[in-house]
């Protein structure tokens, strides 16, 4: 789940960012579009072990810069807009989450890691002009 902070210092409501994809019993043979569950999931599962350590360490991963980008790439609003995100890592017991007054098991998503918020550079165009020239 992600939020984002404008550039008026207003912070979003939770929005959900990614959300593994329920799985079809022909699934057991084939599953082409695993890969991206897959590979959130590996990213995830090398930051956990991190957050035993320092913050700073956690912060400086590669598994942390990996999921801040992917978190980046998919927030849809207009980017020039925005100062930053921030984005919160949860585990969920897969089951949907219906009302305690249905009768059914209502279960909180357990907070795992929420990040600080990270801002939005804005692109240097002038610094990338002096690097083309120079070329």
């Amino acid at each position: 789940m992600h939020r984002t902070l404008d550039i008026n210092g207003n912070e979003s409501k939770w929005k959900e960012n990614y959300k593994a994809k329920q799985r079809r019993f022909w699934q057991i043979f084939w599953f082409p579009d695993r890969r991206a569950d897959k590979a959130v999931f590996d990213v995830i599962s090398e930051l956990l072990p991190l957050l035993k350590r320092d913050k700073n360490v956690v912060l400086n991963s590669i598994p942390f810069r990996m999921l801040s980008n992917f978190v980046k790439h998919r927030i849809n609003q207009d980017l020039s807009k925005l100062k930053g995100f921030q984005f919160i890592i949860v585990s969920t017991s897969g089951y949907e989450y219906l009302s305690a007054s249905e009768g059914d098991k209502f279960e909180e998503p357990k907070e795992i890691l929420i990040s600080p918020f990270i801002p939005l550079e804005k692109p240097n165009v002038s610094k990338h002009l002096e690097l083309n020239a120079n070329k």
